[in-house]
């Protein structure tokens, strides 16, 4: 992870210090309370990832993944945790090459009560996750459905470019795969319509017009050229 600017890394010794004291306020709790209680605890650190802190998204997003994997490890049962420590710790095994992580993150999609944040985040993650897995049309599935319900989020931009490289790699490769070839046709699509100001929308436009030439869809490969 990138080093983060002294305001970010200020910022991230407060929340560990928040964490602690609720932390141990939920641990002295009554028994029916301290669940919720410490579930609580963890907003000391969630809630820094949608202030501005200082720094780049993604050292902050992956500093603190590091933090609520070590005090996920032993404060608390996995039911108890909040989506966004679950997804850290599902980051963490994909990383290690876990096939649990896959596992975690679906169980999360499916229970279909994340708040928007999370559920863009277990999307994105979940496609890394696939990806690594050696599931590379899995994962282009789960970076469209990204850009495609939360086309705001700050990943969504990336998540369709991953789309869009996934697909036509898969399509290069396996040129009579119909999966490879409606996997690239749909994440194209997006990528015109909905992410016209993408800095890689000419690199898009481009193999639009290979992929038309393809199917001998002539007007559509010029039109597409002439937007280059």
């Amino acid at each position: 992870v990138d080093p983060l600017p002294a305001n970010a890394f200020h910022r991230l010794l407060i929340a560990d210090q928040r964490f602690q004291l609720l932390l141990s306020s939920a641990n002295a709790a009554p028994v029916e309370q301290r669940a919720a209680l410490i579930a609580n605890a963890y907003t000391a650190y969630t809630n820094l990832l949608n202030a501005d802190i200082g720094g780049p998204r993604a050292a902050i997003l992956g500093t603190l993944f590091a933090r609520l994997v070590a005090v996920s490890a032993d404060s608390a049962p996995a039911a108890s945790l909040p989506p966004i420590a679950a997804i850290a710790q599902a980051d963490r095994f994909s990383s290690q090459g876990k096939a649990e992580a896959v596992t975690i993150l679906r169980e999360l999609i499916d229970n279909g009560q994340l708040p928007e944040f999370e559920h863009a985040l277990a999307l994105f993650v979940l496609g890394k996750a696939l990806y690594a897995a050696n599931q590379p049309l899995d994962a282009a599935e789960q970076f469209i459905a990204l850009a495609d319900r939360h086309p705001a989020d700050a990943q969504a931009g990336r998540a369709i470019d991953l789309r869009v490289a996934i697909a036509a790699e898969q399509r290069r490769l396996h040129p009579d795969d119909e999966r490879a070839r409606t996997a690239l046709a749909r994440g194209l699509d997006v990528a015109l319509a909905d992410f016209p100001n993408q800095p890689t929308i000419d690199q898009w436009r481009l193999i639009a017009s290979q992929l038309a030439l393809d199917e001998n869809r002539f007007d559509d490969a010029e039109r597409m050229l002439k937007q280059v």
